[in-house]
């Protein structure tokens, strides 16, 4: 998926299980499908985050990237990649 990087955010906190989460969130902006052109007349544009344990040091805000996503055969898909596009 296309996405223009917005900013990253740093995570490290200890879950309710006493676990430390450390990664990064990647708030990005993306283009509507057309579906969702469909259901809104005023906006083209998508803002959302994901939550990585991805090395994001290379990630530039402002910057063109494709996220690569793996299904695992469940409901939902892991980022497995944060790519510069080409």
């Amino acid at each position: 998926m296309r996405v223009k990087v917005v900013s990253i955010v740093p995570v490290n906190y200890v879950n309710k299980r006493d676990e430390r989460v450390s990664g990064s969130e990647v708030h990005f902006l993306r283009s509507f499908n057309e579906r969702e052109k469909e259901k809104s007349p005023r906006g083209t544009q998508y803002c959302d985050k994901v939550f990585t344990r991805l090395d994001c040091s290379n990630v530039q805000p402002e910057k063109p990237y494709d996220l690569v996503y793996e299904c695992n055969g469940g409901r939902y898909a892991e980022l497995v990649e944060i790519k510069a596009a080409s």
